[in-house]
């Protein structure tokens, strides 16, 4: 399973769930995003060529990104609670 920037954007930050709070929202965000992560680090570990390796490589670096933001929204809704 291959992850892009593009792709880890669209994961939705917001609650169907009128009466569930933001901080809970993003604290299951970050799980999600952290399972991914844990599957992409899986897969570099398997990765048989160079160039899969790098892919892996570039796609772990996103979604340490991606997580970064979130965990920064996370802190800041916090904050607003």
């Amino acid at each position: 399973m291959r992850f892009y920037d593009y792709q880890t954007n669209k994961i939705s930050l917001r609650s169907k769930n009128p009466k569930e709070t933001v901080s809970s929202t993003r604290h299951k965000s970050i799980v999600f995003l952290v399972e991914q992560q844990l599957l992409l680090h899986e897969q570099h570990g398997k990765a048989k060529t160079p160039n899969e390796s790098t892919m892996l490589e570039w796609q772990i670096e996103a979604m340490d990104r991606r997580i970064a933001a979130v965990v920064c929204e996370l802190y800041k809704a916090i904050a607003l609670e």
